[in-house]
């Protein structure tokens, strides 16, 4: 529906909601628990 995401929100769902705005540091910190986690979860399923 031509909705613009603007720098420092944070949106989630489908479809996505707007959820909230961080500031830069904030963003930071969730980018890097974010990636924490992918990182942690796809060590579930590789193979042995």
């Amino acid at each position: 529906s031509n909705t613009i995401v603007e720098a420092g929100s944070i949106w989630g769902g489908v479809p996505a909601k707007f959820i909230k705005n961080v500031d830069p540091e904030q963003a930071k910190e969730l980018n890097l628990k974010i990636a924490h986690n992918y990182l942690m979860y796809s060590d579930w399923y590789k193979e042995n």
